[in-house]
């Protein structure tokens, strides 16, 4: 499959968008850039599963894996006690839907992930005003 120019030309602006605002962010505000992206690859593998696009699925797929690692990595169980803990589990629900959603191509799971990612990025937006 190829792409146009302009679609590369798109990605790499994005790309420089993305990179300025995590030079830019609070700890706070990079936390919500990663569940930003992690909404946005979702999409794209939705979108990429709906038309059959194998290599864009795959790509969503190893951007949504480490998205997802970099929020677990992110966690402090020592400072963040039971919400660490809870938010663990949460990307854990995250994790094996997507998973189930990769084994089975059925999207039910992908949009129980996807409503678990708006809804802590929901939270996380409150805490941080």
């Amino acid at each position: 499959m190829s792409y146009s120019p302009f679609s590369r030309a798109a990605a790499r602006y994005r790309d420089v968008d993305i990179d300025s605002k995590v030079m830019n962010a609070t700890p706070h505000g990079l936390i919500t850039l990663l569940y930003e992206e992690l909404i946005r690859e979702f999409n794209v593998y939705k979108s990429a599963l709906e038309q059959g696009d194998r290599e864009k699925r795959y790509q969503a797929q190893a951007k949504i894996f480490r998205l997802i690692g970099n929020l677990e990595s992110s966690l402090d169980f020592e400072k963040g006690g039971e919400v660490a803990r809870s938010l663990f589990r949460s990307y854990a629900y995250i994790r094996h839907n997507f998973g189930q959603t990769i084994k089975t191509l059925d999207p039910v799971p992908l949009k129980d992930a996807q409503k678990a990612v708006a809804d802590l990025l929901s939270a996380w937006t409150e805490i941080g005003q």
